[in-house]
């Protein structure tokens, strides 16, 4: 949870919180620090109150996070593995029913925006292979319905779950949060201007050579 709410990627709205706020939440007064001055003029800040209003702060800001639905495995440098159960970590959510990748299947990998017709009839002697990019063979069959999963994996963030292995150290791992690559959300808009290729390079010196030559005339 301290991953989760201290993540930009799963913070919907509002400011990422910092690991200080966690542990002296803002809206505590300062009679609340025992060393303070107020706690020496008015007394120590009630036990109740102080537990009240951390409460209040925290269930307050989980409201403000996405949640993920299952905890992936990251080991040694390894690629991210699901599993039906992840050794070190409590299971959550759809662990190990695989809807999280079905998910990323179906979204599909981004793709290059429509071709122009200007391209399109210039490489009209290439092969429909060379001009059409390939969808998953899981993929959505239309944009619409991919462009609906690739905004839901924005809303699902990616808790990794890497091991200690280390003899010196806690033997519990840390967690990580991050978003399927192929998610469309503030945090990532995706690839959507393309590389210029020679046709656009030329396209480009013609525009520039008549706005030079339109400026020339006035």
């Amino acid at each position: 949870m301290i991953a989760l709410l201290t993540s930009p990627q799963a913070r919907r709205k509002g400011k990422v919180l910092e690991l200080s706020s966690l542990e002296n939440p803002p809206i505590l007064p300062a009679r609340a620090d025992p060393s303070s001055e107020e706690a020496r003029i008015y007394g120590p800040f009630s036990k109740r109150r102080d537990v009240n209003m951390r409460w209040l702060y925290l269930t307050t800001n989980i409201k403000k996070i996405s949640l993920p639905i299952e905890i992936s495995m990251h080991d040694e440098g390894q690629a991210m593995s699901r599993s039906q159960e992840v050794v070190g970590a409590r299971s959550i959510g759809f662990q190990g029913a695989g809807v999280l990748q079905e998910v990323q299947e179906i979204a599909g990998h981004f793709q290059a925006p429509p071709i122009p017709r200007r391209q399109r009839c210039a490489c009209a002697s290439e092969t429909p292979s060379d001009t059409t990019p390939k969808l998953d063979s899981r993929a959505a069959p239309n944009r619409f319905l991919r462009r609906r999963y690739k905004q839901l994996l924005g809303r699902l963030p990616l808790l990794v779950y890497s091991p200690n292995k280390t003899a010196d150290s806690s033997p519990q791992g840390a967690y990580t949060v991050s978003l399927a690559p192929n998610n469309i959300s503030p945090h990532n808009r995706g690839p959507y201007i393309h590389q210029a290729d020679s046709i656009d390079l030329e396209w480009w010196d013609f525009w520039m050579v008549s706005g030079h030559a339109i400026a020339g005339k006035r």
